[in-house]
């Protein structure tokens, strides 16, 4: 974890903010817009201790950093990145309004190709109440 530096903003007052060392000096921006300045403070230190678990991959015992960088990387895992999830569910949503798209457009293609005694009886039905519920075929099953 980088350290954790402290900033003063003249409207909003003191913030930190975790920065790599090497862009500690670099001019920092508060939430408000403001240019902040660099308060000097006595460093903040994270120390991580060790520990012992068992692996969830290989049931391995885990006793250091390093030894639980060589199981991830063994097993083809990475840290966790919680922005990895959020992407996960913007791709999601993404993709469920393209296949709403791709369902809303093949309707009206198919709707288009009717014969003018189908189209007719359709409507008829949906005047009288009914309700359609999309079916999506695969593999020649029908799942809902």
């Amino acid at each position: 974890m980088p350290p954790l530096y402290e900033y003063g903003c003249p409207q909003c007052g003191v913030f930190e903010r975790y920065l790599p060392v090497e862009e500690y000096d670099q001019p920092q921006t508060c939430d408000c817009g403001e240019q902040a300045r660099r308060i000097l403070s006595l460093p903040t230190v994270f120390v991580k201790q060790d520990c012992h678990y068992e692996s969830p991959i290989d049931g391995r015992i885990i006793t250091s950093r390093k030894a639980r960088q060589e199981d991830m990387k063994r097993s083809g895992c990475v840290e966790y990145d919680p922005g990895v999830k959020q992407d996960y569910h913007k791709r999601i949503v993404n993709e469920e309004k393209e296949l709403d798209k791709s369902v809303d457009e093949t309707l009206e293609r198919e709707i288009s190709k009717m014969s003018p005694r189908k189209l007719e009886i359709l409507e008829s039905e949906m005047k009288s109440g009914l309700t359609v519920e999309p079916v999506r075929l695969t593999d020649n099953k029908r799942t809902l």
